[in-house]
């Protein structure tokens, strides 16, 4: 009578849905009865929007799911009033807000001092497979515990439910494990939906060449953030070589000038200097989990 699903992950499904409703009676009400019937109660992780097509629809489907009986429980960075803020036609979002605060109590623990992520994380039986530049002697140790053989590099290609093409440029089948430089997931035109394609095809990622992040390079500090939303709902294991540890990998500054080509994927620039305050905590999220996922 339950589920729990990423918000990201969730939403893909739904397009999916749409998708093969094209043409039929009210759409919406079928995807929520389908969602209500694999289970009423529906949790989600990271409520978050930033996808246009999301937000337009986001009203009528959350209407369709409470009147289906739905009941919702989610986490998020941000308060309902401020989700989507400067998004393209968030005019068009806006009355879902007070829909969404009707509906659900809204549980503040921004004073919390507690991680409770980071309680159980960094046992001694995972750790060491957080790295740091340079270092080829424990890189190659963890391939050689998570492998067990040397590796039988191949390229793959594969496909997204949506049919996009997402490459692995160095990959062992067999060993269910892969390797990306960070440029090759976050560099680029990657999103949700590649990166949970990937956690779906591989058990172990390799992840090299992670360098420290500010506000100047928002797009990539969000891919990551997402990427490892992605592995740690799927219970991939991660090992990364990175430029510092977790906890300093992002530094947000808040008086930082940004240049116009460095611009937030969803909105305007007016967003940016807000944003500070969201990609830390964000960010933060992302650093525990890294932590949890014994990667450190």
């Amino acid at each position: 009578q339950k589920q729990r699903v990423h918000f990201h992950e969730f939403m893909l499904d739904v397009h999916r849905r749409l998708h093969e409703l094209k043409g039929a009676n009210e759409p919406l009400r079928r995807v929520a009865d389908d969602i209500v019937e694999r289970g009423w109660l529906v949790c989600f992780d990271e409520f978050q929007v930033t996808d246009i097509a999301d937000a337009l629809v986001m009203k009528q489907l959350f209407e369709e799911l409470f009147a289906a009986g739905g009941v919702v429980v989610a986490t998020s960075n941000r308060a309902p009033c401020d989700l989507y803020a400067n998004g393209i036609q968030r005019q068009l979002f806006l009355p879902f807000i007070p829909l969404l605060e009707a509906r659900c109590i809204v549980h503040s623990i921004e004073e919390s001092k507690t991680d409770y992520r980071l309680a159980i994380g960094n046992t001694s039986e995972s750790a060491h497979i957080y790295l740091h530049e340079g270092d080829e002697v424990g890189w190659d140790e963890a391939t050689r515990r998570l492998i067990g053989r040397p590796p039988r590099i191949v390229k793959v290609e594969l496909k997204t439910a949506s049919g996009r093409l997402v490459k692995a440029p160095k990959a062992d089948l067999n060993a269910r494990a892969a390797w990306f430089s960070f440029d090759d997931l976050c560099g680029g035109n990657t999103g949700a939906s590649d990166f949970l394609c990937l956690a779906g095809a591989f058990d172990v990622i390799f992840l090299d060449e992670v360098p420290t992040l500010d506000m100047r390079d928002l797009n990539r500090t969000r891919r990551f953030i997402t990427l490892i939303d992605a592995l740690y709902e799927a219970n991939v294991i991660v090992v990364i070589r990175a430029a510092a540890e977790p906890s300093r990998l992002f530094v947000a500054d808040k008086s930082a000038v940004l240049d116009e080509g460095h611009g937030d994927l969803i909105g305007d620039a007016t967003y940016l200097h807000k944003g500070a305050r969201d990609e830390a905590f964000a960010f933060d999220r992302t650093a525990s989990r890294i932590i949890e996922m014994g990667s450190t």
